[in-house]
């Protein structure tokens, strides 16, 4: 029997301002808040101070940090800091140093013409100058500052490339932006999320040329591919947005010569891109006209709204009305395998089923076929086509993937520095693997991208990227969108759910009280399901876990589409 609970939703917003002088504002391009209402970034802008008369060198570098929080104008207060010549000079695009709060420590050297400050900070991420969050850990660098007396004022002549912005400003000044990519058979398009400076009038610019004129993360180069043939690259100095909402994109004469098909494929792969900065449309245009195409069609990985669980032997979705199961056959078979774990693939017709006594399967409606019996097997993940992806906790290096066929293929290439793999999860269409491993006595969240053959067989991952640095042990994790994990953490007293964006920030939240043993993706975007060891299912909105059915035997993931 399955006892459902229903509850009243509770929707609670809050805004704090946590740092200088900020002041809530509009924009003319902001990023558009998530599907399901999920509360974003609050818009607020910072309004930093010019440089004030008779300031020391320290104040005036410690002013000119401040006004790093301020892109508007192209950082236009930060440069009143700076001397005329060096004004100029200055590329604050070039990068973000993200430091850690309260590391800051200068040394000042003055004489009468020239001053120097030494700026030590304890780094913890950065974003290159495409745009990519990389974290890291926490480590010192030391930042030079060299001040000249200008009309009698100091101020500053040379300086690092980029800006400074310390952890808990990071977030109200950038904000993440998708560019989206093909996976190598042109089905499914995949994000590669970078963070731009979101108040600058020149985002939506940063963004198509991120797209049209720049490459794929190095992680995701050998993975994915874009439409835009390396010719064609923007033709004006700027992307503007008309009265509509659509962004005018002016490329150059090469678009022309691109088939009918591939401008399908860049007209989808641009508009999906803009659609993270809230813009719902866009046109191509070339000396003026707008390129008549239609965007090309692309798969879906939205997955079934409903969990899907075991209850009572019999596998299928928890809808409002009961359990519908996948099929007599299918679950049946599922059921048979005595399932602690369950990966369900696309169209719900093959599933990857981990067994009580470790053993691993490839389940079909047709049958069952054990695909992996070594020790320690973490739980298996699946992907679009239907690869069933196994790996020993203790042996990281020896992943393998196992297809209809039954042929097992290792995967070369898997988290070369981990000791142990604690969990693992394919995305949704199938180009990227996330994992959980052990480093140097820590846990991280990792990434890498998946390198196919042409026949679409997994043949290694590429290089790998630390998502996040864990505090604590994580044990269990799924993709919740095509950009944001789920993850559980668990402490001495407690378990945590992670929310961690793949390419930027996570945030973290106490889990229901119990022992938490699986994690799904949830109905909504980046909303998680959870289910503890009495079988007990919670989902969350907003800031609330509500129960939502019991006597839950297998909590399973889901391919989608």
């Amino acid at each position: 029997m399955i006892r459902r609970i229903l509850a009243a939703a509770l929707l609670v917003g809050a805004l704090v301002l946590s740092a200088c002088s900020g002041l809530p504002t509009s924009g003319p391009v902001n990023a558009g808040a998530p599907a399901d209402g999920t509360p974003t970034t609050p818009d607020f802008a910072f309004r930093p101070n010019s440089p004030q008369p008779g300031a020391t060198p320290e104040q005036i570098v410690a002013g000119f940090l401040d006004a790093q929080t301020s892109p508007e104008n192209s950082w236009r207060i930060a440069r009143e800091f700076l001397t005329t010549g060096f004004e100029a000079q200055w590329q604050p695009t070039a990068g973000v140093t993200v430091d850690q709060p309260g590391s800051r420590r200068t040394v000042a050297t003055e004489a009468e013409e020239e001053a120097e400050i030494t700026l030590t900070v304890t780094v913890i991420a950065d974003v290159d100058e495409t745009g990519a969050y990389n974290v890291s850990e926490p480590a010192e660098s030391i930042l030079p500052y060299t001040l000249e007396q200008e009309n009698g004022e100091w101020r500053i002549s040379s300086a690092p490339e980029g800006v400074v912005l310390e952890r808990d400003f990071f977030a109200d000044v950038y904000r993440p932006y998708s560019l989206m990519y093909y996976d190598p058979t042109w089905t499914s398009l995949v994000p590669d999320v970078r963070w731009f400076a979101y108040r600058s009038q020149a985002v939506t610019t940063w963004i198509a040329s991120a797209l049209i004129g720049g490459s794929p993360s190095p992680w995701l180069a050998g993975s994915v591919q874009s439409a835009f043939p390396d010719e064609v690259a923007l033709a004006g100095p700027s992307v503007t947005v008309d009265s509509r909402g659509a962004a005018q994109v002016e490329l150059t004469d090469a678009a022309l010569q691109a088939t009918p098909e591939t401008q399908s494929r860049m007209q989808r792969q641009l508009e999906a891109t803009l659609r993270s900065a809230g813009i719902a449309d866009a046109d191509m245009l070339v000396n003026g006209t707008v390129l008549d195409v239609l965007p090309a069609p692309v798969q879906s990985t939205a997955i079934e709204p409903w969990p899907l669980v075991m209850v009572d032997g019999v596998v299928g979705y928890l809808t409002g009305d009961g359990l519908a199961s996948l099929g007599s056959a299918m679950s049946a078979e599922v059921a048979a395998a005595t399932p602690d774990a369950l990966a369900l693939g696309r169209a719900g017709e093959v599933a990857a089923v981990r067994a009580a006594d470790g053993v691993v399967s490839r389940v079909t409606a047709e049958g069952r076929a054990v695909v992996d019996e070594r020790a320690g097997i973490v739980s298996p993940t699946i992907d679009a086509e239907g690869f069933v992806w196994t790996v020993p906790a203790l042996t990281p290096a020896a992943l393998q993937a196992v297809g209809a066929d039954g042929v097992i293929h290792a995967v070369a290439g898997a988290w070369p520095l981990a000791t142990r793999v604690h969990a693992v999860r394919v995305s949704r269409e199938g180009t990227r693997i996330a994992a959980i491993v052990s480093e140097a006595g820590r846990d991280w969240i990792v990434a890498a991208g998946i390198i196919r053959d042409a026949a679409g067989v997994p043949v290694s991952l590429g290089d790998q990227i630390h998502v996040a640095r864990l505090d604590a042990s994580g044990y269990a994790l799924d993709w919740l969108d095509d950009h944001t994990l789920g993850v559980l953490v668990r402490t001495e007293d407690t378990t945590r759910v992670l929310t961690q964006t793949v390419g930027g920030l996570g945030s973290a939240t106490t889990a229901p009280l119990g022992e938490i043993v699986m994690i799904a993706a949830g109905s909504g975007v980046a909303v998680p399901r959870v289910l503890d060891a009495e079988g007990t299912l919670f989902t969350r909105r907003g800031s609330t876990w509500t129960q939502a059915a019991t006597e839950i035997q297998v909590l399973g993931t889901q391919v989608g589409g």
